[in-house]
């Protein structure tokens, strides 16, 4: 199974009732002639949130299906991969720049509080079984109080480096023009990208298409510190 088609067929086939192509295109919220570039080899890579929404659905491993890297269960229901180097333990390294939860950053002038986490393979399984590839995540350390009640002014939060657009409803990291932030996108048709603040207290603004515009990961989890 050296290709994305053979892969995706092969999953497809395991399923119970048989996958179809219009299962796929339904999943993602495409037209299924995307789909069926998928399956005849036109498509040559599936990435971002089409990925994660397929493996889900396929029940399978994201990154086997990205690469073809690991090895199949054949029994089973899920597609197992080797997903890290070391066995122990895996760090998950410090963006080159800390969020700002509130209005706005400079990046070149902010670094991260908290530099590195170092997790089990088995605690990557449980908690982020759907990202892009281990080697896409980051942490930053959210600035701020703008996101209180999804977590907290110097929180670590957990990236996803491999999904760069925002083209579903979602908490990111990204920036506009010189300014970062960490916040809930949602695209309004006509309008553009809605930013919300989880603290109510901030008021919602608009990405407009002429923005200068760059998303760099979605945030997947946090953990939230709280004092005693």
């Amino acid at each position: 199974m050296d290709t994305l088609a053979d892969r995706l067929k092969f999953l497809m086939a395991r399923m119970e009732p048989q996958a179809r192509p219009i299962d796929l295109a339904n999943v993602c919220g495409i037209k299924p002639p995307s789909v069926q570039d998928w399956l005849n080899g036109r498509t040559k890579k599936l990435e971002g949130e089409n990925l994660y929404r397929v493996s889900e659905f396929l029940k399978c491993n994201p990154i086997w299906l990205a690469t073809g890297r690991g090895k199949v269960d054949i029994e089973g229901e899920v597609v197992q991969v080797e997903v890290l180097e070391s066995p122990y333990s895996v760090q998950i390294p410090q963006f080159d720049t800390a969020g700002k939860m509130g209005h706005g950053f400079y990046l070149s002038q902010t670094a991260g509080v908290i530099e590195s986490w170092r997790v089990s393979p088995e605690w990557l399984r449980a908690n982020v079984p759907h990202c892009s590839s281990p080697k896409n995540l980051a942490i930053v350390t959210g600035l701020g109080d703008s996101m209180t009640g999804l977590f907290n002014n110097g929180d670590p939060v957990l990236v996803d480096r491999g999904i760069i657009q925002a083209d579903h409803d979602g908490v990111y990291f990204f920036r506009v023009g010189c300014e970062g932030f960490i916040k809930r996108l949602q695209r309004i048709p006509g309008e553009g990208i809605l930013v919300m603040s989880e603290n109510k207290s901030y008021k919602e603004w608009y990405i407009r298409p002429a923005d200068d515009f760059e998303v760099f990961g979605r945030v997947l989890k946090a953990w939230e510190g709280k004092g005693f």
